[in-house]
């Protein structure tokens, strides 16, 4: 794994197209942009992007979600995975919801998306679940959780 500059900052209405961009080329089922817009207005603080240079390379969207903190999203660009982003991002929105005093984080991911399994699992996240049919194609889903 190498590692790359970047300079890791809060979301900016002015990256979307470029979020946009990385979320069509990771996703079968990408978020449109309303999604995106709505889950910054919620929380912006938890809208986090890894930027290269001056083009966004990588997102995290972290959110208090009840009595946990929750990911509903992160995406690397596909030509800088495997380079420790969606670690360095994954480790920055914990850190985010830890502060802000939230004990648990949970997260859903596809049974079939093992590297991302094995990163969530390297960071201290436990599989507590299994959703059937979670995603439109219907692919099951594993929530997964981190007690802080």
């Amino acid at each position: 794994m190498r590692k790359i500059p970047l300079t890791i900052k809060r979301f900016e209405p002015k990256y979307l197209n470029e979020i946009l961009e990385i979320e069509r080329e990771s996703f079968k089922y990408p978020y449109d942009k309303s999604i995106f817009l709505s889950l910054y207005r919620i929380h912006p603080d938890g809208f986090i992007i890894a930027l290269y240079d001056s083009r966004v390379v990588g997102y995290i969207i972290a959110i208090p979600w009840g009595f946990k903190g929750k990911i509903m999203s992160i995406a690397v660009r596909r030509e800088f995975r495997r380079k420790g982003i969606g670690r360095m991002l994954m480790e920055e929105a914990i850190k985010h919801l830890a502060n802000l005093g939230f004990k648990e984080i949970d997260l859903e991911v596809r049974v079939s998306n093992i590297e991302a399994i094995k990163l969530y699992e390297k960071l201290g996240f436990k599989i507590i679940d299994r959703i059937k049919c979670y995603y439109p194609d219907g692919e099951d889903a594993y929530v997964m959780e981190l007690k802080l």
